[in-house]
């Protein structure tokens, strides 16, 4: 119930990048599933924010099968995106030809959610840059 009635908080995310042996699809509905139920049975005023699998890099898996929810309109999917996700491609590769394989890969895994999911949902892009070392 925290933040219940704050008017500044607009969401509250559930876990930020899942990885590790329980970060499949299976555990994935299982527990993002229960959190965004806790969390809107809560706080019925806040979006619920929900991560992909693989650093927040990957929800392909809802194409399949989408979320299972009391509620619809408060969903928001978010990703993460940086540089270094596609390893060292971009010190080997022509940049056009990375470019339209990382927009490719991006449609592919995440951005299908603000088109083709049914209901679709905003996707948040909150966190990307490039390896400053």
């Amino acid at each position: 119930t925290a933040f219940k009635g704050t008017s500044a908080v607009v969401g509250m995310s559930l876990r930020n990048e899942l990885r590790g042996k329980r970060s499949n699809p299976a555990d994935w509905y299982k527990y993002m599933q229960q959190g965004a139920q806790a969390v809107h049975d809560a706080n019925p005023d806040v979006l619920v924010i929900m991560s992909g699998l693989n650093y927040d890099a990957d929800l392909k898996f809802l194409a399949s099968e989408p979320v299972n929810l009391s509620f619809t309109n408060k969903i928001v999917y978010e990703m993460h995106w940086y540089s270094f996700t596609d390893g060292d491609a971009w010190e080997k590769m022509p940049v056009d030809t990375l470019c339209q394989t990382v927009t490719a890969r991006i449609n592919d895994h995440l951005a299908f959610v603000t088109k083709t999911l049914s209901p679709p949902a905003p996707l948040f892009i909150s966190e990307f840059g490039i390896d400053e070392r």
